[in-house]
C-alpha cells in the first residue's frame, strides 16, 4: 500500500519525511510489540539490547508501563505511528483529488 501511494504520488520533501518516519516508528513498534510478547527475532534483540539499564524488558517490566488495563506503556508507538502513518497518506491523497 505506501509503496503504491509513493509510486502513484508526487511527494514533495516534508511530506515523503513525515511519510517515511511514520513507516520506522511503525517498524520499530512491532518490534517492540515482538519482545513484548515473547517472538524473538535477531533485529529486536540487537535494538532492545544495547544497554542492560534500558532494555526493552526493563521497560515492559515496569509497574509504571501499564496506563490503565486495557493499553501499556509499549501500545502508544504502534497507535502514534500507524495513525500517523494512514493520516499522512489519507490527507496527501484527498489533496491530489482536488
Amino acid at each position: 500500500l505506501i509503496s503504491l501511494s509513493i509510486y502513484y504520488n508526487k511527494y514533495n520533501f516534508s511530506t515523503f519525511s513525515s511519510l517515511l518516519i511514520s513507516l520506522i516508528g511503525l517498524i520499530i513498534s512491532v518490534f517492540i510489540l515482538q519482545e513484548k510478547f515473547g517472538i524473538k527475532n535477531e533485529i529486536t534483540s540487537k535494538f532492545c539490547n544495547i544497554n542492560p539499564n534500558t532494555s526493552c524488558n526493563s521497560v515492559i517490566a515496569s509497574k509504571n508501563s501499564k496506563i490503565n488495563k486495557y493499553f501499556n506503556f509499549t501500545d502508544l508507538p504502534l497507535l502514534f505511528f500507524g495513525i500517523s502513518l494512514v493520516s499522512v497518506i489519507d490527507v496527501f491523497n484527498k489533496g491530489n483529488a482536488q
